[in-house]
């Protein structure tokens, strides 16, 4: 009797366990879309988005890209910090010569806990320019803070590849090289180790 009450208890103790590390599992932060194909001066979007934020009260980022395919025209605040009261957001920096957008921040400004769940953190307008081949967006100095300004962890992000296309015809030529990279970001895409 004893012994089987000593296994019920190590279930019960392990479901609890495997519970809590399930509900502070780190958030992921990365860029979506992760590919696009986009033709020569064309306009297009990337989103900054959080997956599974707990508590996210502050952030703040630099993005890198290839100045030789891409100019960045504009950020803007996303939705998720919003949803949880009043911002203050900088879009930060733009250097189209160095290829990055620095110190881009969003915070609550009230003493509020922090907001939940997934969203986006910014919007980011680019410009393809007259040129082809392959881009890669890359987050770097990422910071998240909770309501009681402590750092988060969070799940490292991969960088997005935007494959600007010179014309209708190359196309065909580049779409096998395309899908072997779609295929290589795909099987790469399992959430990475925590990062502080």
């Amino acid at each position: 009797m004893a012994t089987r009450l000593t296994t019920i208890c190590l279930w019960a103790l392990g479901a609890l366990l495997a519970c809590s590390l399930q509900a502070r599992a780190a958030p992921f932060i990365g860029i979506e879309p992760e590919t696009l194909f986009v033709a020569h001066e064309q306009s297009f979007g990337v989103n900054i988005v959080i997956h599974g934020a707990t508590d996210l009260f502050a952030f703040q980022f630099d993005l890198s890209f290839d100045p030789r395919l891409l100019s960045a025209i504009s950020v803007a605040e996303g939705g998720l910090l919003s949803s949880g009261g009043s911002t203050i957001f900088f879009p930060g920096t733009i250097d189209n010569v160095g290829g990055r957008i620095s110190f881009t921040l969003g915070t609550l400004t009230d003493s509020l806990p922090g907001v939940d769940g997934t969203g986006a953190l910014a919007g980011i307008v680019f410009r393809s320019r007259n040129t082809g081949g392959i881009a890669a967006l890359s987050l770097s100095d990422i910071i998240l803070l909770d309501s009681s300004l402590a750092d988060m962890a969070f799940v490292a992000p991969l960088p997005a590849q935007i494959a600007v296309v010179p014309a209708p015809g190359t196309l065909a030529l580049l779409a096998p090289m395309l899908l072997g990279m779609a295929w290589v970001l795909r099987r790469r895409h399992p959430r990475l180790s925590p990062q502080e």
